[in-house]
């Protein structure tokens, strides 16, 4: 499966970079000055006692732990004051808005016509109709004080790539100054209709046959899996032990994600996994008591019930309830069938196995922070209360991570945990390189681009009254290239965000080797990229140093580092063999760091359920216990000791950057 990197605003960025397309009539579009749009805002609130008391509730040995509060007594100790709303109301009714204030008192949510925002805003909006392949009428006002281009080495330079990414929104403008204290000025209304299937376009960052990027510099240098010296996906040897409908007759993908022909031997059970992670007992006693418990965060995807159906009497797991809440620009839940939402269904439900709900949070694909905040504060909201969140988005952690309405998140997160809800993350799927991978994804077929435009133009393929355009196209590629290649070249590591979070559980990936009565034989670091034949991309579990935030209190003692690491744990995410999930009716195989937060989180709450059925917390914000068991009883730990997470990112003609990070070890590292 796909690692989801959250990459905003795409028309918006090319538009930055001077490529966008004009429309039919040469003109930008322009919306309705009555269209209504509705942005997130932070409310002032005691943002440094949220922070301690999610300490304090999360952290063994305080007298608060586990002494979790309910919304509404949060909201009243942490959130905006009485006096604050009031305000906030008076100043937005002057102004032509509405406020709809957050149950948390973290945020709000400010209604009000184009009109009235490009009044309050100062500046006209920035507007990009729906249409087939991208199914949102989208609205954003930018920032235009932040440096352009961005120069290798200095210290702006991620500021100035946010603003080709498009995630360098406007600040709070002067009439709304005091009332709040950030914002998120983009608006996306989902428009079912166009949500259709666009024309193919390949995310893959590692080159192909005829890729101008020398292939020969693209060799990975991580371990092959245990046992084997060639590059052939492993296989199951306990495949005839697995219990589910995958046989002979099954409607089975013809060829697996690596390209290789799918056998039994390329899946591993559900029951399986279940059992080498010491959940089947959970399951039996602790499924139904789970119904409900579990919140999938969905960005932009939708799923097939008829799909879910299907999985749940092939692999054998109970078909749940999916109650579907909403979030703000979504009329309707989304129409398509997304690989990522089918994913994280299929795991959260099999790994619960016997629960009749669960919950999936549907937000509409904006710029910046406000679907992850959006997302979240909703799902603090739902009856009964999630154990646990589980989110497989992110994005490159310097683009988001201490930018506008991402430092809000933060405050989210505390909040979660001071309730005791478990805030699970995908670490991403691009090793440590993130970022560079990222920004190859624009870079590549720029390079390709040129290189196709100069191979015509020196074979005389290029009309007489063409030359001059196709020279003008080379140039303004090659500014661009050299705009991006920085990024790319960037010699340290880089992780996801919000999976770099020191207030979520970060989840990497493993691949596992069983024997052949089905149990473990040996667990890995997740690291397809030996038997990807470099044709595609994301094979790799994130992880390595944060740049943004430094060590939590909690990591100190175990990593002695001074910066925030991810992941904290790691769980089955390989693809050789891999689990099974049905799409469009296949039966397909699955993997990544999105399949292993789903299965993390489900496994989480169902540990919560027994807490709480032995009248007893539940485990909220996991990290600093489970930190604390691994320094105090590190034998209750299966260490991952093999492999690495290093991910090769080709920019120019023979210069590959692999950047220096992580090795597998004995205790904790940065590769698992």
């Amino acid at each position: 499966m796909r690692a989801p990197i959250f990459i905003a605003a795409a028309a918006l960025s090319l538009s930055l970079l001077g490529v966008a397309p004009a429309t039919a009539e040469g003109e930008a579009p322009t919306p309705s000055p009555d269209a209504q749009l509705t942005f997130l805002v932070e409310l002032p609130h005691r943002g440094a006692a949220l922070e301690k008391a999610a300490q304090a509730v999360s952290t063994p040995g305080n007298p608060q732990f586990r002494e979790y509060m309910t919304i509404k007594q949060a909201a009243q100790q942490y959130g905006a004051t009485d006096e604050q709303i009031a305000n906030l109301r008076k100043v937005a009714r002057d102004r032509d808005l509405r406020a709809e204030v957050d149950p948390t008192r973290l945020v709000a949510r400010l209604t009000g016509s184009v009109d009235a925002w490009e009044k309050v805003m100062g500046q006209p909006v920035q507007f990009s109709p729906s249409q087939p392949g991208n199914p949102y009428n989208s609205y954003a006002f930018t920032r235009v004080d932040v440096p352009f281009p961005p120069v290798a080495g200095d210290p702006n330079m991620w500021a100035a790539y946010a603003v080709i990414e498009g995630v360098a929104l406007a600040g709070v403008p002067a009439g709304l100054r005091g009332s709040i204290t950030r914002i998120a000025p983009a608006f996306s209304q989902y428009v079912p209709a166009d949500d259709v299937p666009a024309q193919n376009q390949s995310t893959a960052i590692l080159p192909s046959p005829n890729s101008p990027i020398d292939a020969g510099h693209v060799t990975p240098r991580s371990l092959f899996f245990p046992g084997s010296n060639e590059q052939t996906p492993p296989t199951n040897a306990a495949a005839a032990l697995m219990k589910n409908c995958i046989g002979p007759d099954a409607p089975v993908a013809p060829e697996g994600p690596l390209g290789t022909p799918t056998t039994l031997g390329s899946f591993v059970g559900h029951n399986q996994i279940a059992e080498v992670y010491g959940l089947t007992g959970l399951q039996r006693t602790q499924g139904k008591a789970a119904s409900g418990r579990v919140a999938v965060f969905s960005l932009g995807g939708g799923f097939s019930e008829q799909d879910l159906a299907d999985a749940a009497e092939c692999f054998g797991f109970t078909k749940p309830k999916v109650n579907i809440t909403l979030g703000t620009g979504m009329p309707s839940p989304f129409v398509n069938i997304d690989g990522e939402a089918t994913l994280d269904v299929q795991t959260v439900s099999a790994t619960l196995k016997n629960a009749d709900a669960i919950h999936v949070i549907q937000v509409a694909q904006t710029p910046g922070a406000a679907p992850f905040i959006d997302g979240y504060t909703r799902a603090l909201t739902l009856d009964p209360l999630p154990h646990s969140i589980t989110n497989s988005y992110g994005n490159c952690e310097p683009l988001s991570a201490n930018r506008g309405m991402y430092r809000t998140l933060e405050s989210v997160f505390q909040f979660a945990a001071v309730m005791g809800v478990t805030s699970v993350v995908a670490a991403g799927d691009g090793g440590a390189s993130t970022c560079q991978m990222l920004i190859a994804q624009n870079l590549l077929p720029l390079i390709e681009r040129i290189e196709q435009i100069e191979s015509e133009l020196a074979a005389g393929q290029v009309p007489a009254d063409q030359i001059a355009n196709a020279q003008a196209d080379i140039a303004r590629f090659t500014e661009i290239v050299n705009i991006l290649t920085p990024a790319v070249a960037f010699p340290r590591p880089t992780i996801a965000y919000p999976g770099s979070s020191p207030y979520v559980l970060s989840v990497g990936g493993t691949s596992i080797d069983l024997n052949a009565d089905g149990t473990r034989r040996g667990e890995y670091v997740w690291n397809d990229l030996p038997y990807a034949g470099g044709a595609i991309a994301n094979l790799v579990g994130t992880g390595g140093p944060s740049l943004s935030f430094d060590a939590p209190w909690y990591q100190r003692p175990v990593t002695r580092a001074d910066v925030r690491s991810a992941p904290d744990v790691s769980a089955i995410a390989g693809i050789g063999p891999g689990l099974p999930i049905v799409q469009d009716g296949m039966i397909q195989i699955s993997g990544g760091t999105s399949q292993s937060s789903p299965l993390v989180a489900a496994a989480l709450a169902l540990v919560s359920a027994q807490e709480a059925r032995a009248g007893r917390p539940t485990v909220g914000f996991a990290n600093p216990w489970l930190y604390d068991i691994a320094r105090r009883h590190p034998n209750t730990m299966y260490d991952v000791t093999v492999g690495e997470n290093l991910f090769p990112v080709p920019y120019a003609q023979g210069s590959t950057n692999i950047p220096a990070c992580c090795q597998a070890n004995s205790g904790y590292d940065q590769a698992s």
